[in-house]
């Protein structure tokens, strides 16, 4: 019976290091897609421009010819983007909305957004310290409250569970 219980104990304790690792990737997830933040909207714009509507007379059945360009801009911003794989194979889901995550992040959080906006240009801790000028412990703490806020943001729409 003992070799049982030591079996199961081993089992839960699995499950909850699992849970531990997904929350922690969570975490990674929201900086990896903050250090990527240029070139994301970078593919969105590329796609926003390689999108749309057809100019072209020999079109082919079932596609439109609009010559309006204020239709066309309208057509083509409607829908959202739903993927973009960038250059390094990262894949993002629905960047647009991870766009406005990033926005309302920096926006909302002030002084800790520009120690994580340092954070994500590649700084070390030691030269954003010195540039804020603060402490190790503050840098750290402002760069756990935009990890937690972002974090949130992106779970409100709906882009980690």
């Amino acid at each position: 019976m003992k070799h049982k219980d030591c079996l199961r104990r081993r089992s839960v304790m699995g499950a909850e290091q699992r849970q531990r690792l997904d929350r922690h990737g969570a975490y990674r997830r929201v900086e990896a897609v903050f250090r990527r933040q240029k070139a994301i909207e970078q593919a969105v714009y590329e796609i926003r421009e390689r999108s749309g509507c057809t100019h072209d007379k020999n079109r082919t059945p079932g596609s439109s010819y609009i010559s309006d360009p204020t239709a066309m801009t309208a057509i083509r911003n409607m829908d959202e983007i739903k993927s973009v794989a960038l250059d390094d194979g990262f894949v993002v889901q629905y960047p647009e909305r991870w766009l406005k995550v990033i926005s309302t992040t920096y926006d909302s959080c002030g002084d800790s957004g520009a120690a994580f906006r340092l954070r994500c240009a590649g700084s070390r801790w030691d030269e954003a310290c010195a540039e804020l000028h603060i402490g190790r412990s503050t840098y750290f703490a402002m760069l756990d409250d935009v990890t937690h806020f972002a974090l949130a943001a992106a779970c409100q729409m709906g882009l980690i569970r």
